[in-house]
């Protein structure tokens, strides 16, 4: 339960809450009207008063707006793409020093939007990824290819056209399909496809779209594959993920 809601629900009095706990009446306010929030240690104080433990949780981090910002910055995403979200992504990428390095910029981007840790994603052992995709493509929702699957179209491409201006990493070990809803796709798969907790090398992921991902997807034929700095990111986040054989960090 939200420690906010605990306080707001509660059958004592601030007055007895802060004469109980310690806390000052003015920093309980101060929190009930969103003015402040409590230090950890503060509220752990409060909670304890109401009949509640502080439970603090770290949780990896998987957003899709790092993903967004990034290929704002290599030019790949419009500009007028950037939400408040996106632009402070932008920020800290120029904080940190990355902005000015595309290699370094579509890593720390794959570090942080970390499709695979994305919560409502799907993981299925080695198996045709054409037949994944096509759940998704049979529940009508938009999607793409990216990871191995879409890496290995990109190396058959003739046209110097079809080439990216950006270097894909040769390093995909599985696929990834973008959809918007994991969920409704899986139901319709063939028998023969098993889930698996964790992604796997050589497996398939269905991860749901967060933001922009399938953007700039180009098509072969039935199959559409995210653009090349969509692809990169999603590439390089193999090497965040310890399954894959990547480190978690």
């Amino acid at each position: 339960m939200d420690p906010l809601s605990v306080l707001q629900h509660s059958p004592l009095s601030l007055s007895e809450v802060s004469r109980r706990s310690g806390v000052s009446r003015n920093t309980l306010h101060l929190w009930l009207r969103g003015e402040s929030q409590p230090s950890l240690a503060t509220m752990d104080k409060i909670m304890l008063v109401l009949g509640h433990q502080l439970n603090v949780q770290a949780q990896r981090l998987s957003d899709a707006d790092a993903a967004t910002a990034a290929r704002i910055l290599a030019n790949d995403l419009r500009p007028e793409l950037a939400t408040a979200a996106v632009e402070a992504w932008m920020q800290r990428f120029a904080d940190w020093g990355d902005a000015a390095h595309p290699r370094t910029l579509l890593s720390r981007a794959a570090w942080a939007s970390h499709p695979y840790g994305r919560p409502g994603a799907l993981h299925f052992l080695p198996t045709n990824p054409v037949t994944v995709a096509s759940s998704a493509d049979a529940s009508g929702q938009t999607w793409a290819f990216s990871g191995a699957f879409a890496q290995g179209n990109l190396q058959q491409a003739e046209a110097p056209e079809a080439k990216p201006h950006i270097p894909i990493p040769d390093t995909a070990h599985s696929t990834i399909i973008w959809c918007e809803d994991p969920a409704t796709a899986a139901p319709s798969l063939p028998s023969h496809v098993r889930q698996t907790p964790q992604p796997v090398r050589g497996g398939t992921s269905l991860v749901p779209i967060g933001a922009h991902e399938c953007a700039h997807a180009s098509k072969q034929g039935a199959l559409r594959f995210v653009s090349p700095t969509q692809l990169a990111i999603d590439i390089l986040a193999e090497a965040h993920q310890p399954s894959l054989g990547g480190a978690d960090a």
